[in-house]
């Protein structure tokens, strides 16, 4: 684990008790720079229905500087590339697969951004006929026009660099004035809010509009914080919460096949019954925070040029896992990456249902082994999100109620169908990882758990949360 210099270290003041570490066991030394962001303060009083909620939410352990959203900083200046050669939507050839990548690097993450761009570049970019690689990238404050990195936004269509080089070569795509995305472009004046969900949609609309492939996925390249949200920027300061991001892959010109996460924290069942109520057919993400090196694109890019040489057509579960088992390939601290096929989540919500009103009826998490079990459950840098798996064999394993014992183990029966961690590494604790959390709140309840179109709201683990409180009455 690396210590961080002290411009990465969160400081906290003393005096501002409603600042929380979200850490089960503070440590003098920091994660790699991560994707997480940050989660709710801790509130001062308990209860499901409790509405305080405080502006300024904490950081993680493992995130870079301080997410406290700027009041009198403006947004900067874009700056472009010298070069106004644009790619025509017309001239990028059809494809099996079009992968969109949501880079969001207006934030501590745009070094990162300029990175990920080049390994995409290094492992090939797009595959002519195969797969079109295309990213709205919209930076930040660091200029460096030389390597044609810029701090407006852009559509780019990414191609290998064959030097292997820190400059970007990939060309930007001309976006029609008169589209959605052309318009918002020009209220920017080439800049964009990569946290609004009305800028995902516009993107992934047009790319759809103008680009035709038989297969699409969306990478949702950020910090990422769970049910909470994702998408953060910082000029304006937005985010996504899942009705937003809900709303914004819904009922485009064409279903998206596969919602990943270069992000952290993104593989809960909350972020998975999003996916499923926009259509999508699998949800690749972490439960763990990622380090700001993300995914290594490189390597992603080679297994899927594997693929792409040995079949006609690939299959979204085959996408799906050559994600899984790149990032699981990479020398990682804290690997908890899982695919979730949601055509079987139904079954997991039904069971997971059954499980709750089991576990309501044998006292919820006012019991004492019940609630024993629910605080040793395996945890994440969010300390609120816990393994589900995990939490249902132990349970089974504390419980002398049969009915729940048999709820608990058919859960996690169906959570294996569902669900599948691959090469979970790092900290030991992880080898017990399922490939879902859910919120399972530590401190208060969090109101928001209940934002109305939430698409977890009719989930009886509602009714579990309600027997919640900070400390065990039993």
């Amino acid at each position: 684990m690396l210590t961080l210099d002290n411009e990465y270290m969160k400081v906290q003041n003393p005096s501002t008790t409603s600042l929380r570490s979200t850490s089960s066991s503070p440590s003098t030394k920091a994660l790699p720079p991560s994707r997480g962001n940050q989660v709710a303060s801790q509130r001062p009083a308990d209860g499901f229905e409790s509405k305080n909620r405080f502006a300024q939410p904490t950081l993680l352990t493992g995130e870079q500087t301080s997410r406290a959203r700027p009041t009198t900083t403006p947004s900067p200046a874009p700056t472009t590339p010298a070069s106004t050669d644009k790619l025509s939507p017309k001239d990028i050839p059809a494809a099996d697969w079009t992968m969109f990548v949501h880079l969001n690097a207006d934030n501590n993450l745009e070094s990162y951004g300029k990175d990920d761009m080049n390994e995409m570049e290094a492992g090939g970019g797009s595959i002519p006929g195969k797969l079109n690689l295309i990213a709205l990238v919209d930076g930040g404050t660091s200029k460096d026009s030389a390597n044609n990195w810029s701090t407006g936004a852009r559509l780019m269509y990414l191609t290998q660099d064959p030097s292997n080089s820190k400059k970007v070569v990939s060309r930007e795509i001309d976006v029609d004035p008169s589209s959605d995305l052309g318009k918002l472009l020009a209220a920017g004046k080439g800049e964009l809010d990569t946290g609004s969900p009305e800028v995902l949609r516009a993107a992934v609309d047009y790319v759809q509009r103008n680009v035709e492939s038989n297969h699409f996925m969306v990478d949702l390249w950020d910090h990422g914080n769970g049910w909470r949200g994702v998408s953060y920027d910082d000029h304006p300061a937005s985010d996504m919460n899942m009705v937003e991001l809900q709303k914004a892959l819904s009922d485009l010109p064409k279903k998206v096949d596969i919602l990943s996460a270069d992000a952290c924290l993104m593989a809960t069942v909350e972020v998975a019954d999003t996916a499923k109520a926009m259509g999508a057919d699998y949800l690749v993400g972490s439960e763990e925070v990622e380090p700001g090196t993300g995914w290594d694109y490189k390597d992603l890019l080679g297994r899927m040029g594997k693929l792409f040489s040995s079949n006609e057509s690939v299959s979204p579960e085959q996408m799906a896992k050559a994600i899984q088992e790149s990032y699981a390939a990479g020398p990682r601290d804290n690997v908890t990456m899982s695919v979730t096929d949601l055509s079987k989540l139904d079954g997991l919500n039904s069971k997971l249902n059954d499980f709750s009103d089991a576990l309501v009826k044998a006292g919820g998490l006012q019991d004492k082994a019940l609630r024993s079990a629910y605080d040793k459950t395996l945890r994440f840098d969010d300390a609120d999100q816990m393994d589900l798996g995990d939490f249902a064999k132990r349970i089974s394993q504390a419980t002398t109620n049969d009915s729940l014992k048999q709820a608990a183990e058919a859960l996690l029966t169906e959570l294996a169908k569902t669900t599948v961690e691959k090469g979970a590494k790092g900290d030991a604790k992880f080898s017990a990882a399922t490939g879902l959390t859910i919120y399972g709140p530590r401190g208060t309840v969090d109101s928001a758990y209940k934002k109305e179109g939430s698409a977890w709201l009719d989930s009886h683990w509602n009714n579990v949360i309600k027997t919640y409180s900070a400390t065990s009455r039993a």
